[in-house]
């Protein structure tokens, strides 16, 4: 059995390639990774879970009121759901970024050539 894993511990590689938002490594042993580069902090995983939880139940107002007096509505369509979701997380991740909410990880350690 092998010992637990060190949460922020930096592993060597014997190689590492930039995939954009991630890096892939591979192992001594042959074993390939994918590394994400950026990492949600407390409050961005907060904030991403309100989008879940309340962004998605949209409704748009129509007019008049139902036979109890409330306002009449009408779920979003789902390609309507789609196109506030991306627009809400696009905001919410420029937002994130601006307040330095979000994490950049160091670039994981390559093996030197022994």
């Amino acid at each position: 059995m092998s010992p637990p894993r060190i949460l922020g511990r930096m592993e060597m590689y014997e190689k590492v390639e930039d995939l954009g938002e991630f890096w892939s490594t591979t192992s001594r042993f042959g074993e390939q990774t994918v590394i994400e580069k950026l990492v949600p902090t407390m409050k961005a995983r907060l904030a991403l879970s309100l989008i879940e939880k309340w962004g998605m139940v949209a409704c748009d107002p129509m007019h008049g009121e139902d036979s109890s007096g409330r306002a009449r509505m009408r779920l979003l369509k789902p390609g309507e759901v789609v196109d506030r979701a991306c627009e809400t997380a696009e905001i919410a991740v420029e937002r994130m970024t601006r307040l330095g909410w979000l994490e950049a990880l160091p670039k994981p350690k390559e093996r030197s050539g022994d």
